[in-house]
Parts: C-alpha cells; structure tokens; sequence
C-alpha cells in the first residue's frame, strides 16, 4: 500500500526534516508521538488538518496498528468530507488505503465500499487514462475483494478490466500485469475452466521469468497453479 505523505501541510520545515527522518529509519512509534502531540497543538489553536490525521493512520499501519489505524482513517475521512477536497484524486488514495486495512482484517463488504467509493472519484478525475497503473491496482483490489466474498463473476470482470488497462496503456511488463493474469487463473482454476486458466497463467509466468527473476516467490506460486491445472486437466481427460 502507497501513502502520499502530506507533512509540509502542517509542519514547518524544521519539523518535516525530523518526521521524514524518523520514518526513513522506520522510528514509526515517535514520529506518531510528535505528529499526535501536533494534533494536541492544532486542536487547542482551534485548528483542524485532515492531512495529519491520514499521516498518522498511515504510521499506525506501518507500525502493525491496525486498530489506532482504523480509528484515525476515518478521522481522516470525515474530516476531509467536511472539506473542499472530498471530491479529490488525494481523498480518493485516502479511501482506498483504507480499504486495502480492512480487506487485510477480513472486513470484505466494508472494503469493497470504499473501494468503489474510489473507483467513483478517479472516474471523475480520469485517473485511468492518466494513471492506468493505478487504476488497474485499483480494480485488481476490487476483484480480490468480490473473489473473497465468492462473487467469482465480478471478479472476473473486474480482472478483465485492469488487465485490459494495461494491455490498452502499454504496460503489460508491469509485474502487476503478471500478477493480474495469475489471479485471474486462480478463478478459472477453481471454476474448473482449464482451457482459459493455462494462457494466463504460462503468460504469467513467462512475463516474470524474464523481466522479475528476482520475484521467485509468486513464481513459485504460479508453478503450483500450472501442477493444479495440468491435474485438473488429466481429471477431465
């Protein structure tokens, strides 16, 4: 998950060189204590920065906080709601990051509001001819989160889209290309629809095998997935 830090909104210059480098030397713990003890500040000046209160949900994520993170996201959120920025590309990111906290919490049905809360907003701001990367990102997250809840055709649609997005914007070496194709045959995997599962994932494979030789892990996964499928389609032979 990407964050957009946004400490110049709020600090002096000072303050953001010691911030950054706290979390540079990921000293998560202090700087959420210096930026909460901002908020403190803020608050008795009558002052209020949706953009601490992202930068803070984020550090309580990187710190494995995934409750305080909860908490100050959707700080964060109806602060911005309040805000002339609610409509913007950032609130979206903002929407998103917190979709992906609750996916990873199991919290499925939530995630995927939020999730097309920012599909909506980069639609608006044509954030898939100008970003297709994450625009793609984007509808990979929204497939996973359909295939977690077993709506398979919604997932499926949603993969086709990003694949087609990067396909479309030329940037199928994107090791996300790889890993699209190889979610998306994970699906007809199971959906036992051997004859379109094989082309993504040996594509897949291929892909990474030449340009990601170092992402051994999901290639190792990938192998898995064409042993499962080359037994699936002996089973139908």
């Amino acid at each position: 998950m990407s964050h957009t830090w946004l400490l110049e909104f709020y600090l002096d210059d000072e303050e953001t060189d010691v911030v950054s480098d706290l979390i540079d030397s990921d000293d998560f713990t202090n700087a959420i204590s210096i930026l909460e003890k901002k908020i403190h500040e803020m608050e008795a000046d009558g002052v209020s920065e949706p953009e601490i209160l992202a930068d803070i949900a984020y550090l309580y994520y990187l710190n494995g906080d995934g409750d305080n993170a909860s908490v100050f996201y959707e700080k964060a959120i109806a602060s911005f709601e309040e805000s002339e920025f609610s409509g913007s590309v950032g609130f979206g990111g903002l929407l998103q990051e917190y979709a992906v906290l609750l996916k990873a919490k199991n919290k499925h049905e939530l995630a995927l509001n939020y999730f097309l809360r920012t599909e909506e907003i980069f639609n608006n701001h044509w954030v898939e001819d100008s970003d297709p990367v994450c625009f793609a990102e984007l509808l990979g997250e929204i497939a996973d989160t359909h295939h977690n809840l077993k709506q398979d055709g919604l997932a499926i649609e949603f993969y086709a889209r990003a694949k087609k997005i990067l396909e479309d914007s030329e940037e199928a070496e994107q090791f996300l290309y790889a890993a699209i194709l190889n979610n998306l045959g994970e699906i007809f995997l199971d959906l036992k629809r051997s004859d379109e599962a094989l082309p993504l994932f040996t594509t897949a494979l291929t892909l990474l095998e030449n340009a990601f030789s170092d992402e051994n892990g999901v290639i190792d996964v990938i192998k898995g997935n064409l042993v499962k499928l080359d037994s699936l389609i002996q089973k139908q032979h």
